[in-house]
């Protein structure tokens, strides 16, 4: 009797551990994704020629949510890429008018911030 309730235990135990790798699994491709999306749209940015300020505006307000989305998300897995992503979000935010030194210091080059957080997320990803 003993040994089915230890072994009913360890069923349910594992039952639970896959549940949570799967949500962790879940939760990494979300950040991997809306990383993409914030890289890709801040790409795009730059090699869009805005005629009209309001329009551009518009594209710097949408990058700040986009990257302060992709703060959220990554909170849970580093704090520091966090406030990395955070002051990204800001510096659109704030019309892109931070100096070079003030963006060097921040650490939140468009490379350099996109490859720290993929060396975090993808060893986290489930392997095939």
């Amino acid at each position: 009797m003993g040994w089915e309730i230890i072994s009913g235990a360890v069923i349910a135990l594992l039952a639970v551990l896959d549940s949570r790798r799967e949500n962790e699994q879940n939760r990494v491709n979300e950040s991997l994704q809306a990383l993409g999306d914030a890289y890709y749209s801040t790409v795009t940015y730059y090699d869009t020629d805005f005629t009209n300020s309001s329009a551009k505006r518009h594209e710097q307000l949408l990058l700040a949510q986009k990257w302060d989305r992709v703060a959220n998300l990554t909170r849970q897995f580093d704090s520091n890429i966090a406030s990395r992503f955070s002051l990204k979000s800001r510096f659109w935010q704030d019309g892109e008018a931070w100096s070079s030194s003030k963006i060097k210091g921040a650490k939140i080059s468009l490379e350099n911030i996109r490859r720290d957080v993929r060396f975090l997320l993808i060893p986290k990803q489930k392997k095939g």
